[in-house]
């Protein structure tokens, strides 16, 4: 059976490659912005860009993430539904005395 045909053996038999004709920022720029909107911490991110700091991440890819603020506001009010503060209060009486307030 024979290969199939695919673009960019053309390329490589002329010594070309597709990506030649992209910045080198670009890339740096796409990888940023994946692992952000893949929930991948900033901070991994910052560190995996060699940013200085988180603060420098933040400033240049935070509108990638638009709807933070909403989602951290649904987690939270999540968080304070009555159920779950009463299942997190029986299970911290379940484990007996000693523990702190964490259940630890």
């Amino acid at each position: 059976m024979a290969a199939e045909w695919h673009p960019d053996l053309d390329l490589k038999e002329r010594g070309e490659s597709r990506t030649a004709s992209y910045p080198l920022s670009d890339f740096r720029y796409s990888h940023a912005t994946l692992l952000l909107k893949a929930d991948i911490h900033p901070k991994i991110v910052s560190e995996r860009l060699g940013h200085a700091n988180i603060g420098i991440t933040l400033d240049t890819y935070s509108h990638v993430l638009p709807g933070l603020q909403e989602r951290a506001a649904e987690h939270f009010d999540g968080m304070l539904e009555p159920r779950v503060i009463a299942e997190d209060v029986s299970r911290m009486f379940a484990n007996g005395p000693g523990l702190d307030s964490m259940g630890r």
